[in-house]
């Protein structure tokens, strides 16, 4: 479906575990803390 990133919000990367089992092509990234925003858009726009 076009999709290449997935942000997952939370303490735990659960869900992005499984993910990364069904589409090893998709980007991952996790925010579960205060500097995890930061990063995230960073990366996202990097």
């Amino acid at each position: 479906m076009g999709v290449e990133a997935i942000v997952e919000i939370g303490p735990q990367r659960t869900l992005s575990g499984l993910i990364r089992r069904s589409d090893r092509r998709v980007r991952l990234l996790n925010v579960e803390d205060g500097a995890s925003p930061e990063k995230t858009a960073a990366a996202l726009n990097g």
